[in-house]
Formats: structure tokens, sequence, C-alpha cells
């Protein structure tokens, strides 16, 4: 059950991370819109000056976004709290959160819980036999 709680630690800020990568990585669309390229669509045409105000990644990098978040238990206040006050700009987020899980593996390593499950996970799917 810690084991599992381990991983379930793990893959939380992982797939953050991800998230968080993509947010802070300039394209011309948010992921929602076409982000301003005029293509005749009247879907958010807009001029070049506003698209950033277009974007959502910038939104969820935000104290707000983070917040967000939070309220969505995506995130906890600490971590909200860590990120707010790591003195880097909200790209480099994703890098924070991936240092985290580095140190819960290392952890999981130290304690025998990650070896307990990556054994437990290689039984049940018959990659390993332990009588051999």
């Amino acid at each position: 059950q810690d084991s599992k709680h381990l991983l379930q630690t793990c893959t939380r800020p992982l797939r953050l991370s991800h998230t968080f990568f993509w947010s802070a990585t300039p394209t011309f669309s948010n992921g929602v819109g076409d982000g301003g390229i005029k293509d005749g669509d009247h879907n958010t045409d807009l001029p070049l000056e506003d698209r950033q105000d277009d974007a959502i990644g910038p939104l969820l990098l935000s104290p707000e976004g983070l917040r967000g978040l939070q309220k969505a238990g995506e995130l906890t206040t600490q971590e909200v709290h860590a990120l707010l006050n790591s003195g880097l700009p909200p790209s480099q987020y994703t890098y924070i959160l991936m240092e985290w899980v580095g140190l819960y593996v290392v952890e999981g390593l130290e304690s025998g819980l990650l070896i307990e499950w990556i054994l437990y996970w290689m039984q049940h799917c018959g990659k390993l036999d332990p009588t051999s």
C-alpha cells in the first residue's frame, strides 16, 4: 500500500510537469483555439499584439492558475507556495516538479518501497519468476 502511494505521489507531478512544459512553450495555438492566426474561420482571429492575451498557458502558470490547480486537487498548498516562492520564472516550474519526483524516487529506493513495487509488478505481469 505504501509503494502504491509512492507511485501516485510521483505520477501526479509528472503528469503536471508535462502540462507545465507545454504551457510555457510559445506556440501559434493556445491548445484551445487557433491563437489568432487569420484563417478566415473567425475563431479568435486576433491581431498579433493580442495573441498573448488569448493564450491559456501563461494563465495556467500564473498565481491564479496555480491556485486553481490547487482547488482541483492537482497541486497541494505547499507545492503552490514552493513554486511561487522559488524565485524562478514560471517556465521553470516543470523542472521543479521533475526535481521533486526525483527526490521521491530516491526516497523510495532508499526505503525499499520502490523496489518492492517493481518486484510486485514484474511478478504479476509475468516478467519475473520468483522461483528462478
